[in-house]
């Protein structure tokens, strides 16, 4: 899975703060989808490469083994195809914003109490929002977010 922003530099407290909550948010995922047994150690980690081009920061997510630092790429795509998913649908429940921006005033359909996962990826959304520009992109798909522009490909 790769997140792209736009431009760079970009503030460290921004790249710190998105990280944190993507990894919780992947964490979460990975939990709810019983990929990961919570009760076991040794988890896998969660890596990023980062490369920048062009003035887009572009990172690079994978999963690995804690003892053996072989990337766990079944596990990642599973985990990650998931993710997407979850993402995408929670994305599509927005409400749609006005013709000047803030949301409508639409009934909220949305549960009074959010899950622990909604709650995450309303923190991942939230945190790509503050980008001025920024795509999460997996395979062919991608959700990219540019102010109250928001398109899933």
């Amino acid at each position: 899975m790769i997140i792209e922003i736009q431009p760079v530099p970009i503030a460290v407290s921004y790249l710190s703060s998105l990280l944190r909550i993507v990894q919780a948010a992947l964490r979460e995922t990975a939990f709810a989808s019983n990929h990961i047994n919570s009760s076991i150690g040794n988890q896998p980690i969660l890596l990023a490469s980062l490369s920048e081009k062009n003035e887009k920061l572009s990172i690079h997510l994978s999963f690995s083994d804690p003892k053996t630092n072989k990337n766990l790429d079944t596990l990642s795509k599973e985990i990650f195809q998931n993710f997407f998913q979850d993402f995408s649908n929670y994305v599509k429940t927005l409400p749609q914003p006005s013709l000047w921006g803030p949301k409508s005033s639409i009934k909220n359909t949305k549960k009074l109490t959010p899950s622990t996962l909604e709650h995450r990826l309303e923190g991942v959304y939230r945190e790509l929002k503050r980008i001025p520009k920024s795509k999460i992109s997996l395979n062919s798909k991608t959700i990219s977010i540019e102010g109250f522009n928001l398109q899933l490909n």
